[in-house]
């Protein structure tokens, strides 16, 4: 019956609680009350409908059901709640409930124990109580036994009476009435209530619930998390590769909130079970997924009621069972962890992860912990057999993964988090774009991870934070600069040494003495692009003979639905480029033909394709799920937002194939474009750098590297703002990319389709801006008009800044 409305079976863990709860409370002007006296953790009926018989002796009372109301009368507690319950060992009076005994109100709680507060009895039309006298009658009986405040009595107008009459006979004192009343009125003066007024009840949800209180509220989740028997150490996850590693969550038609979190930080193959278990199902699931060396296995849309088994079949414990003998299992539990009980062989999963709540905190919190992006140190407040008892559990510790959290941590104001929703609202209602992925991390936590709109203006579904954009030219950055990075360290690339020499199809050509540094900075006199699909079509339709309906050995390349391309034309668009004229002032000119020939150069060297190559050294040790080129490979198309309606060249809605036509017709990987990812992957990517190239404990580039590329390449004088691969913010009052706030240390990339990635240093902060402001037409450019990415950026410092001042 009070089941989870106790912390817990150790008094200690409890009274401490309760008094901070209690002291929390009181500090806010609220009157706590504490219940249900004296005691009603041990019964096996509930009084809502019967009496309880609580059958612990004078000892046992004492040292345990007491204790904790012992303490907050110490502390001050305002009120007592006297429960319906016979305690025959403090009042043997046949069926006499606790409620009505003066041995057990007066006797004990005023005086044995000095309480000076309210004493309130628990309903009045509970059955433990109303079964065993009349009405008129039960209330006098509470009254007499020294309760202050008789709670809802069925019929008020005959208690009334009846304790009228009482009063008239003399049966009780007049001035017991008086003393009441005027107690029930210095509380109330205490509390304000003299001085009310009417609450404005608009906006009152958000008001009671303030962003400012959802860190406490995580901390308070985080901190509950509890690891129990973690055999080998094996929590947190410390693996760089999850090609092994698969989730399970049971009770839950669709991919879960904790299975998202668990792909924020590892590449894990996902199962879901519905609620209803199905046996035929289950058997080809179980030789499934027991295939892989570790499955994670959570259990949702629990109860918190032991009458429905918690929430958990007997069929899903045995399936858990028999999975957990044929490979290594975590558990993780949402709900009661008297469901553990349920299971017989807890000494065979690898660990167990309570976590209590079915909330989205909590998924995030447990998922967390798993990963290594937060520590436990939660502690069973139970007994759930001989070997888990109260205060098991183990302390693991965080690995340097990106936190979820809040900005309130920061104390960064809910008004600017507003702000920016407010923005972006006003932008989708404007229809700048339909939807969008905010992601900010700051001092390595993200603390802001969020999704607005719906894919296209017409759905109804939301977009997620595991919905995937095309990010379009950011693809130079997180793609082909990186991997530059990494030859460069490694020494097979020199930044001055002539492109051709990497590439012999540039030598003697008008490209032959194009330096590596200056592709890497638009300094290399390369035309911005060429449309390139226009010499493809014949009379506005694609040619028939270039293009075709369905792959085949030759035609191998997507460029959309039911369209793909012969494999040639990748080598005769760099032919094209080859061949293309020079600015031979070299002066600064963003150019896409840059990074096609540094993704070539990349290439020629590793003897790898780009995709295959930064996948391997960078997305795979990060452990980044959704980042990637051809996306339809790895997930479902509904998963991919789409971009422009391209009545020119595709004829089509394009989704899930890459926006760019030249990296389309190039087999959708290219060194400017082609990557698509969700906001969050992005975000680790740049707080690897911000780390000085380690993240998780794995190095990933050198700090000399990073800085080395990250930085201005020209002096001021030279009017090319850009870094190695790297956008910078502008100098001398040029218009720039990013806020004006943004440190000259700071570094980023835009991209067509309505991105933005930036990273500053100075304040150990990354803003990443998804979008397909593209959609349905790519001419809408008002995203850049209204500076909408950059006025959000401007909020972000403005909001740090703020914060450090305090």
């Amino acid at each position: 019956v009070i089941n989870s409305r106790s912390f817990g079976a150790d008094r200690e863990n409890v009274a401490q609680k309760s008094i901070a709860y209690m002291l929390g409370m009181e500090d806010h002007g609220l009157l706590s009350c504490a219940k249900h006296f004296p005691g009603h953790g041990d019964t096996e009926s509930d009084s809502h409908h019967t009496l309880p018989i609580i059958n612990h002796n004078q000892a046992v009372l004492d040292s345990i059901d007491l204790y904790p109301f012992k303490r907050l009368i110490e502390s001050g507690i305002s009120s007592v709640m006297v429960a319906h319950l016979f305690v025959p060992a403090l009042d043997s009076t046949n069926s006499r409930a606790s409620s009505l005994s003066p041995k057990i109100v007066h006797d004990l709680l005023r005086d044995k124990l000095k309480f000076e507060g309210l004493i309130i009895t628990d309903a009045l039309d509970m059955k433990g109580a109303s079964n065993y006298l009349k009405p008129g009658e039960l209330e006098l009986a509470a009254l007499m036994a020294d309760n202050d405040i008789l709670l809802l009595p069925i019929y008020p107008e005959i208690a009334i009476r009846a304790i009228k009459n009482a009063v008239d006979s003399c049966l009780i004192p007049e001035d017991m009435i008086t003393e009441k009343c005027l107690k029930i009125l210095r509380y109330k003066e205490r509390l304000r209530i003299n001085h009310c007024f009417e609450i404005p009840t608009e906006n009152l949800y958000s008001d009671l619930n303030p962003i400012s209180t959802k860190h406490l509220v995580r901390e308070l989740t985080e901190s509950s998390i509890t690891v129990i028997n973690n055999q080998n150490n094996i929590l947190p996850i410390l693996q760089t590769s999850f090609d092994n590693y698969a989730t399970l969550s049971i009770g839950a038609n669709n991919k879960t909130l904790f299975q998202e979190s668990m792909s924020m930080n590892g590449r894990f193959t996902h199962f879901n079970f519905a609620p209803t278990f199905n046996y035929k199902q289950s058997d080809s699931l179980l030789r499934a997924i027991s295939n892989y060396k570790t499955v994670v296995v959570s259990i949702h849309n629990t109860s918190q009621l032991p009458q429905r088994g918690y929430g958990v079949t007997s069929e899903s414990v045995q399936f858990i069972d028999a999975l957990a003998k044929k490979t290594n299992v975590i558990l993780t539990i949402f709900g009661n962890p008297y469901i553990l009980e349920k299971f017989h062989t807890l000494k065979n999963y690898q660990a167990i992860v309570e976590a209590y709540q079915p909330t989205q905190m909590a998924e995030e919190s447990a998922a967390q912990v798993i990963m290594g992006a937060v520590k436990a140190d939660g502690r069973l407040p139970v007994n759930i057999d001989t070997t888990l008892i109260v205060g098991e559990g183990s302390n693991t510790f965080p690995i340097g993964r990106l936190r979820v959290t809040e900005p309130s941590k920061f104390e960064i104001s809910e008004t600017y988090i507003q702000k920016i929703d407010s923005i972006v609202k006003k932008a989708i209602k404007l229809r700048v774009f339909p939807g969008c992925q905010i992601a900010v991390a700051y001092k390595g936590e993200m603390i802001i991870n969020k999704s607005y709109g719906t894919p296209t203006y017409i759905d109804k579904k939301g977009v997620s934070n595991s919905d995937l954009y095309d990010i379009a030219s950011i693809t130079k950055v997180l793609s082909t600069t990186l991997a530059v990075m990494k030859l460069y360290e490694n020494k097979d690339i020199v930044l001055e040494e002539k492109a051709s020499h990497y590439l012999p199809s540039l030598k003697n050509t008008n490209k032959s003495n194009i330096t590596i540094s200056q592709l890497l900075t638009h300094n290399s006199g390369l035309k911005p692009f060429l449309p390139f699909w226009k010499a493809f079509m014949k009379n506005g339709i694609a040619d028939t003979t270039i293009f075709k309906k369905s792959a085949t050995a030759d035609f191998q390349f997507q460029v959309a639905d039911s369209m793909f391309v012969n494999k040639s034309i990748k080598d005769s668009i760099l032919f094209k480029i080859i061949e293309s004229d020079v600015d031979s002032l070299k002066s600064y000119q963003y150019s896409d033909f840059n990074f096609i020939l540094l993704k070539e150069i990349v290439e020629t060297i590793t003897q790898c394709p780009i995709n295959k190559f930064v996948d391997s050294v960078f997305y795979a040790p990060l452990n980044l799920s959704y980042i990637g080129y051809q996306p339809l490979a790895r997930f479902p198309k509904t998963q991919i937002m789409p971009t422009e309606r391209d009545e020119l060249f595709r004829k089509q809605v394009v989704r899930g194939t890459v926006h760019d036509q030249t990296a389309a017709l190039m087999g959708g990987v290219a060194g400017h474009a082609g990557l698509f990812s969700n906001a969050s992957d992005v975000a680790i990517l740049m707080q690897m750098l911000l780390n000085d190239g380690i993240y998780a404990g794995t190095r990933i580039l050198k700090p000399a590297t990073v800085q080395k590329f990250t930085k201005h390449w020209f002096t001021k004088e030279i009017a090319n703002r850009r870094g190695l691969g790297f956008d910078k913010p502008s100098r001398e009052g040029d218009p720039s990319p990013v806020s004006p706030s943004a440190s000259e240390k700071s570094y980023g990339h835009t991209g067509f389709t309505g991105t933005l990635v930036w990273s500053d240093p100075d304040y150990n902060l990354t803003f990443v801006f998804l979008s397909n402001r593209v959609y349905p037409d790519a001419e809408n450019n008002r995203l850049a008009k209204m500076g909408i990415r950059t006025e959000i950026q401007e909020l972000l410092y403005q909001a740090i800044q703020k914060s450090l001042v305090k």
